[in-house]
């Protein structure tokens, strides 16, 4: 039975066992939620903490030092580090600013960097959603940067759009991307690619903002050598990159722990924003028993933990859409006609409805009909109208595959 609206917790009602299936929705699996392990590190906090009042007072600006430490320590051993084109290099924690989960790290980034009606912000032609909202409540300009067929940025089209700009305009410009299992398409970007956008943004001025909240998802065949993130490809001290991480994917998003890996330069921007002088980090008190977790490494196992429970819905999930869509359905999120691009990490894929078939349609279809709502990929942004935003993290795989046998026959039934 549906709770009462007000004993809900969460903004959105998620469903429950019978009452439909939700492919829209970005939570984890609630079962999955480690809560006695977040418990026994709060109780361990506090016992260690119960004669420091001083941690109880508002935290440090940019996150209190040995915290600090602690998440450029794990962001090391996660991209291990080992350059095969160059010398060995350390994230130190000069180059770390904590933060409330990426969200309120995009609002911080965005307020610190002045971005309102007079910027122009770039982004993918598929992105985050939430973040488009972002930008338009400030009313900036923003730009969609088409992928290629391979699924990689257009920097050809880039490049040129950006020497369109007018010289004499101070405006702010950035550059927003989800270079690993990107939110909606689940791609990477390739190490090169990664490279040439950081150099376009030193040569043309511009910061980029890469939330790479999922970075820490990755599925077993590719685990131990994900590209490495933008921030680390840039000059330690006065690049122009700010990586976003979290562990509202990983633990729960509850926490709102998160971090800014960025230069030198732009932490110390970062760390004095307004916000953070007034009021300090907003997750100081959970930096706490993230500092239990992340002593002995117990972090590093949850995320494994994590990406082989997604990695397991996932492959459910795939066989289900081949078994269930109709032909004329693409599994590639670029090219109809290329092969089937299947995501290696992270929480999201992008599905190709059939040509002249309306994916805002078909959705409301799905919804009244089957029991089943899935987005049509114009929410994050999409010019095209035949694509669908699958989300495989929060259901259980007996449920993914029962979402997939609904949709393709939504599919045969609106054709």
């Amino acid at each position: 039975m549906r709770k009462r609206v007000d004993e809900r917790y969460s903004h959105l009602t998620a469903p429950e066992k019978g009452e439909g299936i939700d492919f829209t929705i970005g939570f984890p699996d609630g079962d999955k939620i480690p809560i006695q392990l977040m418990r026994d590190a709060y109780v361990q906090f506090f016992e260690e903490k119960k004669h420091r009042s001083d941690f109880f007072q508002y935290g440090v600006h940019s996150g209190y030092p040995k915290i600090r430490s602690l998440v450029a320590e794990f962001l090391n051993r996660c991209y291990q580090l080992a350059a095969k084109d160059g010398p060995k290099k350390e994230i130190e924690k000069e180059n770390i600013v904590i933060c409330g989960g990426v969200s309120f790290g995009l609002d911080r980034i965005l307020t610190v960097l002045g971005v309102d009606k007079n910027a122009i912000v770039y982004c993918e032609e598929l992105t985050f959603f939430c973040f488009l909202n972002m930008l338009r409540e400030r009313g900036c300009e923003v730009r969609m940067i088409p992928f290629t067929k391979e699924g990689v940025m257009d920097l050809d089209w880039l490049e040129t759009d950006l020497t369109s700009i007018d010289g004499d305009a101070a405006k702010p410009i950035l550059v927003f991307t989800m270079p690993t299992f990107h939110n909606p398409t689940g791609v990477i970007m390739p190490l090169e690619t990664r490279k040439q956008l950081v150099h376009l943004a030193h040569q043309f001025g511009f910061y980029i903002v890469s939330d790479e909240v999922y970075s820490t998802l990755p599925f077993s065949q590719i685990r131990n050598c994900i590209p490495p993130s933008l921030a680390l490809l840039d000059d330690n001290a006065n690049g122009r990159v700010m990586s976003l991480g979290s562990f509202s994917k990983v633990l729960c998003p509850a926490l709102r722990f998160g971090w800014i890996h960025a230069s030198s330069m732009l932490c110390g921007k970062l760390g004095s924003a307004g916000v953070v002088v007034s009021g300090s980090p907003a997750c100081h008190l959970a930096c706490g028993p993230m500092e239990i977790l992340f002593r002995d490494h117990t972090i590093d196992k949850v995320a494994v933990q994590a990406a082989n429970v997604l990695e397991r819905k996932f492959s459910a999930l795939w066989k289900a859409l081949q078994q269930h869509l109709p032909k004329d359905c693409s599994l590639n999120p670029f090219d109809r006609r290329g092969h089937n691009m299947a995501p290696q990490g992270g929480y999201f894929m992008i599905i190709q409805t059939p040509l002249e078939m309306s994916a805002f349609k078909l959705s409301q279809f799905c919804n009244e009909k089957f029991n089943l709502k899935v987005m049509p990929a114009s929410m994050c942004g999409d010019s095209r109208d035949d694509r669908l935003r699958l989300c495989f993290a929060y259901h259980k795989e007996e449920e993914l595959i029962e979402g997939a046998r609904r949709l393709g026959e939504a599919i045969r039934t609106l054709k």
